[in-house]
């Protein structure tokens, strides 16, 4: 059984500066994402909805404050074939 991920405590959303009530998983679990502090993103229901439907990628062209969140925490968005991807520096 998978262990539950904890909920935000006194966090802002890091897409709309809200209250962040829960996190997204910058690495899913599927391909091997852990509940380390990097690779938890604090959002709230709305924003987290919005970053699976349009990639978290594209919602950060628009949000500047999820760019730094993601350097600062160790990601980098890398274009590589013309195609802009999200890796772990």
């Amino acid at each position: 059984m998978r262990k539950k991920t904890p909920k935000p405590v006194n966090s802002v959303c890091a897409v709309c500066f809200g209250p962040a009530t829960e996190y997204h998983h910058v690495k899913t679990r599927k391909s091997g994402g852990t509940d380390d502090e990097w690779n938890l993103l604090p959002v709230n229901r709305k924003c987290h909805i919005l970053i699976h439907a349009k990639g978290i990628i594209t919602v950060s062209d628009s949000r500047n404050y999820l760019l730094q969140w993601l350097q600062r925490n160790g990601w980098e968005i890398k274009k590589e074939f013309g195609i802009r991807k999200l890796r772990r520096i």
